[in-house]
């Protein structure tokens, strides 16, 4: 089955997961649910997701209209920053909002910020960027480079939990250096640099004999999604230090899940875990640019078959359906059932992110440079 990138991209921007009016014009929902059909929560992490696509898509088309969506989206997240406080994980379409800003999510709209700067060249959000990261660095990063996990805003407190995976220091936090190399590169400013290395250090933490990543310190629980998260940001580590061990790490670690893909091309999200079975479009997408990037760093087709295989699975989770606000994109996930494998009939955003550029790149391969390209890796 073919993907049909032009569809994605028509999903991506017009289905009306990108609001382009009304009160909170700029945001971007997380999901369209096809059973309710209705979109869910507008989620500025996403928003951030959703400004860094259109970075990615200007780079290859050079349409002009994406450089506004970026600017509208960025000054959505101002919005939401000046009257809650930080960047907080959703906006319910009662206009509530949760009470906590993760440290996770706003290092990933600091990168939204840096892209939108790349766009438009408006310093604004290049400002905007330094201050979401000298945030992170000031208040979330500890002296041994793991990172509070969020900040409550009732309490004023940060805090950290053990009642859902994200709540806790994990692996998936070294993908915060991801603005702080950036920044470190834009304005050759040491301090990005040395809080990247810090953080990036924490990799031992989680690293298994098997060179697989645990999610948390303290346990064996692999969730593919946090472990792909932790490479993304070993990759700009070693995009600005051309430490070869960051390389390495990905390697090892890939080769890891290259072992995990089953005969159809899929791989589950969890292992040694208690949490449901399921094989999502989001982390497979991540597999396979780590899996191109990897390559490209290393001059080598090493992960050719494993990309084949990975990308013909994901190809089976692209919606097509008459429905504008379903056609294109991507739904999220086959869930496991008493009666076998169901899929989610939930179309998703940051799957079809993920999925937009992991196809483009594998389209386009022998065309790219690792150096051009990790500048894009979101």
């Amino acid at each position: 089955m073919e993907v049909s990138v032009d569809n994605l991209i028509q999903w991506i921007n017009h289905s009306g997961l990108f609001q382009k009016d009304g009160e909170n014009k700029g945001g971007v929902h997380s999901y369209f649910d096809q059973n309710s059909s209705k979109f869910g929560f507008l989620y500025p992490e996403i928003t951030g997701y959703f400004i860094n696509s259109q970075r990615f898509l200007y780079k290859i088309t050079d349409d002009k209209q994406l450089i506004d969506n970026a600017v509208l989206s960025s000054e959505w997240l101002i919005k939401i920053y000046e009257k809650h406080g930080g960047i907080v994980q959703g906006i319910n379409t009662d206009n509530s909002r949760g009470n906590l800003v993760y440290s996770f999510d706003t290092a990933v709209c600091a990168n939204a910020f840096l892209d939108s700067y790349m766009l438009s060249q408006n310093e604004k959000y290049l400002n905007f960027a330094k201050s979401l990261s000298n945030w992170i660095m000031d208040n979330a990063i500890e002296s041994n480079g793991t990172l509070k996990p969020y900040k409550n805003l009732d309490s004023d407190n940060f805090d950290e939990s053990t009642d859902l995976w994200y709540k806790q220091k994990g692996c998936f936090h070294i993908k915060t250096v991801i603005p702080l190399i950036k920044l470190y590169k834009i304005t050759n400013d040491e301090s990005y640099l040395k809080k990247s290395e810090l953080i990036c250090s924490t990799y031992n933490n989680y690293k298994k004999p098997d060179g697989s990543l645990a999610l948390h310190s303290n346990n064996t629980i692999i969730h593919l999604h946090s472990l792909c998260y932790a490479l993304e940001g070993l990759l700009h580590c070693y995009s600005a230090t051309k430490n070869e061990q960051y390389l390495t790490n990905c390697f090892e670690c890939l080769n890891w899940c290259e072992n995990k893909i089953a005969d159809d091309g899929s791989t589950e999200l969890w292992y040694n875990s208690k949490f449901e079975h399921a094989k999502t479009s989001y982390h497979i997408a991540q597999l396979i640019r780590l899996m191109i990037i990897v390559d490209l760093a290393k001059n080598t087709n090493n992960y050719s078959n494993s990309i084949n295989k990975l990308s013909s699975f994901l190809s089976i989770f692209q919606a097509k359906n008459d429905d504008a606000r379903i056609n294109g994109g991507f739904y999220e996930e086959y869930y496991k059932t008493l009666f076998g494998w169901k899929l989610r009939k939930r179309v998703n955003s940051w799957s079809s992110f993920f999925s937009l550029q992991a196809k483009y790149w594998e389209n386009n391969k022998d065309s790219l440079s690792f150096q051009d390209e990790i500048e894009f890796l979101f």
